[in-house]
């Protein structure tokens, strides 16, 4: 019986392309590595990505290294939607891969 897909969007005002964002599901242990676009956002639809994840489980989502912070969300059968409200470390310019 499909499943329907459960939608995780990110938007990170201090990121700029390229940078990574990690969703972490507590309840499951496991980790799903974002990129983030030109606008500064990055999503992904945890079905296809082979997980389980479910409406209930809670994910915290964060970024490391020149930004720093997280939050965590409660996943709904809808999806969620994370707004990253974290520091930029202003003196280190982002590497363009």
């Amino acid at each position: 019986m499909p499943t329907a897909p459960i939608i995780i969007q990110v938007g990170a005002a201090t990121g700029v392309e390229g940078e990574k964002v990690y969703v972490k599901n507590i309840t499951k242990e496991e980790t799903v590595e974002l990129t983030l676009d030109s606008s500064k956002r990055a999503a992904i639809n945890i079905t296809d990505a082979g997980k389980t994840w479910v409406s209930g489980d809670i994910i915290y989502v964060y970024m490391t290294g020149r930004v720093k912070g997280g939050t965590s969300a409660t996943l709904t059968a809808a999806g969620v939607k994370v707004t990253l409200s974290v520091t930029a470390d202003t003196t280190t310019t982002p590497i363009n891969f």
